[in-house]
């Protein structure tokens, strides 16, 4: 099966809420710094994010350049 990435401006993380929880994202910094895992939990101004080594972070939609997700196709 075959992978689409979906890429979401940062501004557009608080309307994108309910699709975007418990999903496994890119979050991409506005310092070009990538961290990959899951959304836990979102808020009109921070983002908690768990990573794959089972770390917490916090972050401020603000600094949030982009989220980028893969869509499987089904070809």
């Amino acid at each position: 099966m075959g992978k689409r990435l979906q890429r979401m401006n940062g501004t557009s993380i608080p309307q994108k809420s309910k699709e975007l929880l418990n999903k496994e994202v890119h979050l991409v910094m506005k310092d070009n710094t990538i961290f990959h895992g899951v959304i836990c939990l979102l808020t009109e101004t921070s983002c908690q994010f768990k990573d794959y080594r089972s770390q917490k972070h916090i972050f401020s939609i603000s600094d949030i350049a982009e989220v980028i997700t893969d869509q499987t196709t089904a070809y």
